[in-house]
């Protein structure tokens, strides 16, 4: 499905009037409570590589491949456990721009693949699953071929499948997460 994917993008940027565009995004929260009651820690790093191509002659219309590296670590409670998840998910994604300068845009991913590896009560587990991203952003031109930005994203990812000690189960664990990206973006 990669190699499908990979080549539909290769096909794409062949036409006469399609541009590569290349845009990478990064977010990271991090934040601590040491409230009366109970502790609470939480982080999360984002990252997001879309490589696509343009379908028109404007080149508002954007189809591609997205690739998001995301990971969390929590822990609420001096004697709770620290749970991680670390996730690389893949899918196509369509950037549309709503101006002629090509800055503000809407863009959605379908992230069919979802895998990777976390803890589940202090066992090692790892995951499967799929997800959505939607966004709305805004680049400025810095020059002829590279831009800047930020965008607001809402990213859900659903784990449907974990394997702890080699013992699969199906579940159902939902991650949802609304978040500003700064991005860079390179056109040509």
């Amino acid at each position: 499905m990669k190699a499908l994917l990979f080549l539909f993008i290769i096909i794409v940027s062949t036409q006469a009037y399609a541009g590569a565009f290349i845009n990478y995004s990064l977010n990271y929260h991090s934040e601590t409570d040491g409230g009366d009651t109970e502790e609470f820690s939480l982080s999360r790093l984002n990252n997001s590589l879309f490589l696509g191509a343009g379908m028109d002659s404007g080149q508002k219309f954007i189809i591609g491949t997205n690739f998001i590296s995301w990971n969390k670590t929590q822990s609420k409670g001096a004697g709770d456990t620290e749970k991680e998840i670390s996730l690389i998910e893949l899918g196509p994604k369509i950037l549309i721009y709503f101006t002629q300068m090509r800055s503000f845009y809407v863009s959605l991913t379908y992230n069919f693949y979802s895998r990777g590896t976390g803890t589940v009560d202090g066992e090692t587990a790892e995951f499967n699953g799929s997800g959505l991203m939607g966004a709305f952003g805004y680049h400025m031109k810095v020059s002829k071929r590279f831009a800047m930005g930020a965008s607001l994203n809402y990213h859900s990812t659903t784990i449907t499948s974990s394997v702890v000690d080699n013992t699969e189960s199906d579940v159902s664990d939902t991650y949802v997460s609304i978040y500003p990206m700064i991005e860079m973006l390179l056109r040509y």
